[in-house]
């Protein structure tokens, strides 16, 4: 959903969406902090670019680029000032676009739960990146699931998150092997600022226990490699 300057998740004004959306930001840095310096990094589905500048900004690859399908993401994205390259494109297309380990890392972060063919998209991925960084809505969420039927914005949106089992079987019939797989994230896009504030300080205690985490987290990080 675009505004007048990107997409409105990405904005500060909203702060549920605001405060979610940095934490996960903060889990996949986190991530591609553990990898050699200097990675070629490809960001598939970027939308208006903020979270791709974000990576630029905190990892300093040595080259980055931002695809997506959406025309007015990328010129929104192009206005930025920053070393990532944007361009048009489409996960089902990308070997049609970039060779074959052109870049070390693809981050695919809460694309997959909008495509109509999960499985094809990601073998699509597999034949340029061989390594992969997924960020998921977490399907094992009960508070989720119910928010994406009675959300005006999930149900606008098709909002839906995939069932982690099913998410996974499709990575491993793409020809990856799961490292890390972890649930971080409780504080829900479009609430509250109160409540998104609130749920904010209880974050690190949800997301360290076992069990607890995986049911109440509001998204799922993947790491996957062949």
């Amino acid at each position: 959903m675009l505004g007048t300057g990107g997409y409105l998740y990405t904005k500060k004004e909203n702060a549920s969406a605001y405060i979610a959306n940095l934490h996960q930001t903060e889990e996949i840095l986190k991530e591609l902090k553990k990898f050699p310096k200097q990675l070629s990094i490809l960001d598939v589905g970027c939308g208006d670019g903020t979270y791709t500048i974000a990576i630029e900004k905190n990892i300093h690859p040595k080259k980055i680029f931002g695809i997506d399908p959406a025309k007015n993401a990328i010129s929104i994205a192009k206005k930025n000032k920053s070393k990532v390259r944007f361009l048009e494109g489409n996960i089902y297309s990308l070997s049609k676009q970039f060779r074959k380990n052109q870049f070390e890392v693809a981050v695919i972060r809460g694309v997959l739960h909008h495509v109509y063919d999960p499985l094809n998209a990601l073998k699509e991925v597999s034949k340029v990146v061989d390594t992969v960084i997924i960020l998921e809505p977490n399907g094992f969420n009960p508070i989720l699931k119910i928010i994406e039927k009675i959300s005006p914005y999930h149900r606008k949106h098709e909002e839906r998150s995939y069932w982690p089992p099913l998410l996974a079987s499709w990575i491993r019939s793409s020809g990856y092997k799961i490292v890390t797989q972890s649930y971080c994230g409780i504080v829900p896009y479009f609430c509250p600022s109160w409540l998104a504030k609130t749920l904010r300080t209880m974050q690190p205690f949800f997301e360290s226990v076992p069990i607890v985490n995986k049911f109440y987290s509001g998204v799922i990080l993947i790491v996957a490699k062949k």
